[in-house]
C-alpha cells in the first residue's frame, strides 16, 4: 500500500495510477467517467487533521461528484475501493466504481 500520510497533497504519480486501476471510474454515485479523467480527490479532506494522502483514503472524482461534498454530502471509504456517500437528506450510495474486479482486501 502506498501512504504518503500528511507529507503531500498531491499524489506521487505511481499512487494516482494505483487508484485509478483499483476504480477504473468515478467514485461517485451512478457516474461512468473514466479514472484517468477525474480529480484526485482526499476521502476526508486533506485539511482535516485525519486526512492523509493514501491508497486507502483517496479516490477517482469528477469534478460534479469532488464538488458536492462541498454543498452537504459526505463520503466514507470503508475499505479501498468501496465508497459511501450520504446525501443532504440522509439517503445512502454503497458505490465500488470496479464492480467487476473489485479490490482485494488488505
Amino acid at each position: 500500500m502506498i501512504d504518503h500520510g500528511r507529507t503531500r497533497y498531491r499524489p506521487t504519480k505511481a499512487l494516482r495510477d494505483l487508484v485509478n486501476a483499483r476504480d477504473q471510474r468515478c467514485c461517485g454515485p451512478a457516474c461512468n467517467r473514466p479514472a484517468a479523467t477525474c480529480e484526485f480527490d482526499h476521502t476526508i479532506p486533506f485539511r482535516d487533521p485525519e486526512g492523509k494522502t493514501a491508497y486507502d483514503s483517496t479516490g477517482p472524482a469528477c469534478k460534479f461528484h469532488n464538488d458536492i461534498k462541498e454543498h452537504g454530502w459526505t463520503v466514507t471509504q470503508p475499505t479501498p475501493g468501496r465508497f459511501l456517500w450520504t446525501s443532504p437528506t440522509g439517503r445512502t450510495y454503497d458505490v465500488t466504481p470496479n464492480d467487476e474486479y473489485p479490490p482485494p482486501p488488505f
